[in-house]
């Protein structure tokens, strides 16, 4: 599986049905694309290997990138295998798989698409000493990978080579991307069986050859084909799960938007006949009865209120936002002017804010509630809010820090949470659920929100937004 470093904390990859309990991701390195292996069989002797992320090592690393820009099966440079307990030379063959189902026509393109790789490990020594009983091989091997050595019968039965063989051949594959230097040589076993039959022998140990290096290429193939029928299987299960979950966003978004309207009717109703009754008999009320109506009339604006949050709640992270250049302290200075009883606070905006890409309607949202939220719960006659940022890696860190009441340390994980106040809603107007958009918007982009506070004197929201390319 591919995972880009934004997405990825890697001491919390969730588990789930391909990736073991007990799943880590290991070694460290510095690449910025994670290509951890999350599923092998057979499971117990391969166990090692759970987790194991190929971008650590050149070898695998360069192989896995040219099969998905290549959309062709790769085999890599000789590499060890870290299930193999004596440290042989092996290889990995690599089959790569998109979201389309297949290749597109460019690497752009490909690079987009592209899910994961399935991937066969062999260990050298055992495929070439599988295809041949040692005891019936009467020609020596070594293979080489520019210039590394792949397997080298000299290795495993050195009381067999000849100083001066009766046969010698060199040959040059192309074995998926990679090309195999195969030198032959005849040993002391076929020295001793040509005694007699030297012109019959050398024609049977070409015909071995031939067929040697024939099985070498099927049993490749042939592991090709199954990982490329088990990348076609994964597809199909993709693309099933894709469909189920696009119906599931538009009966949600269609559900919660009918809702909303269905509730809002009632509401205004209840509205307009405390209007009317207002309008009707507004001499002979008492001043009970007028606080009574100013109340309702109220209840209903919050609960309208709530509807739109819950509404707009709904919709984080489920719909594709146009992404643009973002003036971010002229987004601040202007969501500042629109608020309302703000004029007795002061907007402090830092000379560094950036201007770069992003989708503008979702961080627009969450500075605008947490800028809100400030002057809310605002508890003097006059005070600051000052809006801040800074780079990192992928993206910025902002700040908005305000001179209020604070949030004591033990309420500020309920802060958001849904539908959650600080004061009593008729102390200070709201539905509770700004801090609740804040964290969910903020987390659909892949960033995080932090609280700082002392309880006593001010509070500071941070949260990180990544740079869109």
């Amino acid at each position: 599986s591919r995972l880009c470093s934004k997405w990825l904390n890697p001491t919390l990859l969730p588990a789930g049905p391909l990736i073991r309990p007990d799943f880590q991701l290991h070694p460290a390195h510095e690449q910025d694309d994670y290509w951890p292996i999350t599923y092998i069989e057979p499971a117990e002797p391969n166990k090692q290997a759970v987790g194991l992320d190929m971008a650590f090592e050149t070898n695998r690393y360069t192989a896995i990138k040219r099969a998905r820009d290549t959309g062709r099966s790769q085999v890599t440079g000789p590499i060890v295998l870290v299930q193999d307990d004596k440290q042989t030379p092996g290889f990995l063959l690599y089959a790569p798989f998109y979201a389309a189902g297949a290749k597109s026509d460019s690497v752009e393109e490909r690079r987009r698409d592209l899910i994961g790789v399935t991937y066969a490990p062999f260990i050298m020594y055992k495929l070439i000493q599988g295809v041949l009983p040692p005891e019936k091989k009467l020609i020596d091997f070594r293979v080489s990978d520019n210039g590394a050595i792949l397997y080298d019968d000299d290795d495993y039965r050195s009381e067999l080579h000849d100083d001066a063989p009766m046969f010698e051949r060199t040959e040059t594959v192309t074995m998926y991307g990679r090309e195999w230097v195969i030198e032959m040589q005849s040993n002391l076993l076929f020295r001793e069986v040509v005694a007699d039959y030297q012109p019959l022998i050398i024609l049977l140990g070409g015909l071995v050859i031939d067929a040697l290096i024939l099985v070498l290429f099927l049993l490749l193939s042939r592991g090709n084909r199954a990982a490329l029928a088990y990348a076609d299987k994964m597809t199909e299960s993709l693309e099933a799960e894709k469909k189920k979950l696009q119906i599931s966003n538009e009966d949600l978004n269609n559900f919660a938007y009918v809702a909303s309207h269905d509730l809002k009717s009632p509401l205004r109703g209840i509205d307009q006949l405390a209007t009317w009754v207002e309008e009707d008999i507004g001499e002979q009320l008492d001043a009970q009865t007028r606080d009574h109506l100013r109340l309702m009339r109220s209840r209903i604006k919050r609960m309208e209120t709530l509807l739109d949050d819950l509404l707009t709640y709904s919709r984080v992270g489920r719909t594709d936002q146009e992404v643009s250049m973002v003036d971010t302290h002229q987004l601040v200075e202007d969501i500042f002017e629109l608020q309302a009883n703000a004029s007795d606070l002061t907007l402090r905006v830092a000379r560094n804010m950036p201007t770069f890409r992003a989708q503008k309607v979702p961080l627009e949202l969450v500075l605008r509630n947490l800028i809100s939220n400030a002057i809310k719960h605002h508890d003097k006659d006059a005070g600051t809010i000052y809006v801040a940022a800074s780079a990192t890696v992928d993206g910025y860190e902002f700040a908005v820090q305000d001179d209020g009441p604070g949030i004591s340390p033990e309420h500020q994980q309920r802060a958001f949470t849904m539908f959650q106040t600080l004061k009593s809603r008729d102390q200070v107007e709201g539905s509770g659920m700004g801090l609740a958009m804040v964290k969910k918007e903020v987390e659909a982009v892949g960033g995080t929100v932090s609280l700082r506070s002392d309880g006593l004197s001010g509070s500071t929201f941070l949260f990180t937004w990544p740079a869109s390319r």
